[in-house]
């Protein structure tokens, strides 16, 4: 099994039993591809977007989570009609800066109709 290391930036290769046992309730914390949070984004602009009405918050594992959650709507935006005006989809946790400034916003002014944050959920630590 390869498992890739962000901090180190590394691939290490482990030899599994046949079966591995994963908790399930983790396992989105633990394995973010952008594969899937491709299938996810795709999934969600049948309910959420610019041309909806109210804001989403979508909540995000780790700040490389966070800056793709970020990145793949506008993307998206920019390939299927025009582009989005930037500050529509927006990371508003405390790794930006003046994020009590940047909540303020998405609570009372028109952008960002979607905005990151951080899930803070508490993890279980193994």
């Amino acid at each position: 099994m390869q498992v890739y290391h962000t901090k180190a930036g590394q691939i290490e290769l482990f030899n599994t039993p046949a079966d591995v046992n994963i908790e399930i309730e983790d396992f989105d914390r633990k394995v973010i591809t952008e594969d899937f949070n491709q299938t996810v984004r795709q999934a969600l602009s049948e309910h959420i977007g610019p041309s909806f009405l109210g804001k989403s918050l979508i909540f995000y594992a780790t700040d490389s989570h966070a800056d793709m959650v970020v990145r793949l709507p506008k993307e998206a935006s920019d390939n299927v009609c025009c582009p989005v005006h930037d500050d529509t989809v927006n990371n508003i946790t405390g790794a930006s800066d003046r994020p009590s400034l940047l909540r303020g916003r998405y609570k009372n002014e028109q952008l960002p109709k979607t905005a990151s944050d951080r899930d803070n959920r508490p993890c279980r630590r193994g």
